[in-house]
């Protein structure tokens, strides 16, 4: 199994209870849902390996209250983006999922501790206030589904300090050898001051640590934080596009 494959198929493993409620195989291919979250990143068709049932996989998820939606990665088969198309999908978003190998530099002077039990709440809040703007506006609902996977002891989360107060956040999930960096997110005011650098590091130096050869993560294709990943020693692998088809559907 080659990288690409694996640390797909280990972020799903991994963040199955977590951004992903369910994992629903289908003739064709697997529908990932979360219950509490109205998104295409957490409500999506993968792993296609055969369009051809794209009629049933829409009416699945029409029956659910979901967007039609299919993430076309590496482990699609190579027709499925033209299937898409061809039924009226359109393009959502696009991922650069990105790798870290080697070790890392020198971390950045910014104090970084695991998340305790009195961070949590402060990492909640600031969560919440870094994924509150752009395309998805998701970090209060993330916030509830982030608050039960900490109490369950899902993850290792961090926080960046200045005085006790947590101006960033992030996590690190592993599934078996294969871990991946999420939620990196830094309070709007305290941008571009080298935090959300020093959090992504660090988690990258708790990851080799643990035994980890590499570490993945996914951002917006040609964003500006797609370069910023770039710069600070990642590079990216594969991108993967995900498309919706706009139906009648009831948010649950």
């Amino acid at each position: 199994m080659d990288l690409p494959e694996r640390i797909e198929r280990a972020h799903y493993a991994m963040l199955l209870g977590v951004y992903y409620d369910k994992e629903i195989p289908l003739e064709g291919g697997i529908l990932m849902l979360q219950s509490r979250i109205d998104s295409p990143q957490c409500n999506h068709m993968t792993r296609v390996h055969d369009p051809s049932k794209l009629p049933l996989w829409i009416d699945q998820m029409v029956a659910v209250n979901r967007t039609p939606a299919v993430y076309c990665s590496p482990l699609c088969d190579s027709c499925t983006i033209g299937t898409v198309l061809e039924a009226g999908f359109k393009q959502e978003f696009n991922d650069a999922w990105m790798v870290f190998e080697g070790e890392p530099p020198s971390l950045p002077s910014i104090a970084i501790k695991n998340a305790s039990p009195y961070h949590i709440k402060d990492y909640l809040a600031v969560f919440a206030a870094a994924f509150s703007s752009g395309v998805y506006n998701l970090g209060h609902e993330w916030k509830d589904t982030m608050r039960e996977a900490i109490h369950a002891g899902k993850g290792q989360h961090f926080v960046a300090l200045d005085n006790d107060r947590v101006l960033g956040v992030v996590s690190l999930f592993n599934d078996g050898a294969e871990y991946g960096i999420y939620n990196v997110g830094t309070l709007p005011h305290q941008r571009r001051k080298g935090v959300g650098a020093a959090l992504t590091l660090y988690a990258v130096r708790a990851a080799r640590l643990l035994g980890a050869n590499s570490v993945f993560l996914q951002t917006e294709l040609e964003s500006s934080n797609e370069a910023f990943y770039q710069k600070i020693g990642f590079r990216t692998i594969f991108t993967a596009p995900c498309f919706v088809k706009p139906t009648q559907h009831t948010s649950s």
